[in-house]
């Protein structure tokens, strides 16, 4: 899952056909198995990326495909600064969601004798008997973590294998960033997220844009991977949550749909976790990385962030008139043809009508759409109906 809101014709694009100077990208991206996001191929020959990833094999898979010779791919399990003892005690339950039965079922065929563990382990969980609570980084119920079957399918699945290689190199983010700077850093580790910015300062001081991963339950812990610990520690260094996208994980006792054909989020029940996306302010940034800062809140569909930028410093890309980027942010939010100067014009007249709808005025001496209009008759038709109603009596037929 990303944050990422590609459009046909973004920003950059729009750039590079009236032959702006596009600035180079840094990207950095840990959990990179399956690829960088090819949003970020946009940029071409001027992106430049370091992707990081536990799984050998993946890894190894990824330095072979590569084409740009400025993006490199390390085997490394990203750690934080100290190995704090996990806490314990914790409010997640993972073991009774629709996800982690359907890896037992799933898994079972694959490990003689766990059927029936797997399917105890369940019957107690939905009929609040004595099922364990997490209490340790896995989330696991199972006293062997290795036969836990949700990390069993996970790995799997993703490693090529059923027991997929793991690095031996352990080090921290800075120890693997050797870049004099960073313009994008992307955590997605399934569970050290936490430990990767804490293992990152000097990373994370020239980062204009992280996207991470956060888990809204877990462990209760200053140094828990968790979303309030992540908060809190962005803000102070620096960065403003500019984007939340929960993620739900549907309880076992009754199972919603998956969002996926895959056993993990589901279309609703209760949130688990989610993608945040935080962003540095670019006020007191040099004109370059205020460029680079606009073209990335543009691909994250952050438009309005993004024509900030280019209001507050006129003539941002070498001087050139600033009309036809400010008029492309505009048309992506209100359609083909509405330009900046009508978005403004149209809300300092009504804030409330959009740009390109009719303007009729209401009875109540507002302005206001077509659209809106009809729906102030639509529901004075339904107040005299029921009236209507309640005074002769609902037909029986």
């Amino acid at each position: 899952m990303s944050l990422l809101a590609d459009s046909a014709d973004p920003l950059i694009e729009l750039v590079r056909r009236l032959a702006l100077p596009i600035p180079p990208l840094v990207l950095v991206d840990v959990g990179v198995s399956g690829g960088l996001n090819t949003v970020w191929r946009r940029w071409g020959d001027e992106l430049a990326a370091l992707g990081i990833d536990a799984l050998e094999k993946e890894v190894y898979r990824l330095q072979l495909v590569e084409t740009n010779p400025a993006v490199r791919y390390e085997a490394a399990l990203v750690v934080g600064p100290d190995r704090p003892e996990p806490a314990r005690t914790s409010n997640y339950a993972l073991h009774r969601s629709s996800a982690y039965l359907a890896t037992a079922i799933l898994e079972a065929p694959r490990r003689e004798g766990t059927e029936t563990a797997f399917r105890d382990l369940w019957q107690a969980t939905v009929d609040g008997r004595t099922a364990p609570i997490p209490t340790d980084a896995g989330y696991t119920n199972v006293t062997d973590p290795a036969a836990d079957p949700f990390q069993a399918y996970y790995r799997r699945r993703f490693g090529g294998a059923d027991s997929p290689k793991l690095t031996d190199r352990i080090a921290t983010l800075d120890e693997l960033v050797t870049l004099p700077r960073v313009d994008v850093l992307k955590v997605d580790t399934d569970g050290a997220d936490f430990d990767v910015l804490r293992g990152g300062a000097r990373t994370l001081a020239t980062c204009l844009a992280v996207e991470i991963e956060v888990q809204f339950h877990g462990p209760v812990s200053d140094t828990s991977n968790v979303f309030c610990n992540i908060d809190s520690f962005m803000r102070r260094n620096g960065f403003t949550l500019f984007r939340l996208a929960p993620v739900a994980y549907s309880r076992s006792a009754l199972p919603q749909p998956f969002t996926y054909n895959l056993p993990a989020q589901t279309r609703r029940g209760p949130i688990a976790w989610g993608d945040a996306l935080y962003v540095r302010d670019g006020a007191a940034l040099p004109p370059e990385r205020q460029r680079t800062l606009a073209l990335i809140l543009d691909l994250y569909g952050l438009e309005d962030a993004a024509a900030e930028i280019l209001l507050r410093s006129p003539g941002l890309f070498d001087g050139a008139d600033d009309r036809p980027l400010l008029d492309h942010l505009a048309a992506k939010i209100h359609g083909p043809g509405i330009d900046f100067r009508r978005v403004a014009e149209a809300f300092m007249s009504d804030p409330l009508v959009p740009p390109g709808r009719r303007s009729r005025r209401r009875p109540d001496g507002h302005a206001g759409s077509d659209r809106c209009a009809a729906g102030v008759d639509a529901r004075a038709r339904v107040r005299r109906n029921g009236a209507c109603l309640s005074r002769h009596g609902a037909s029986d037929g």
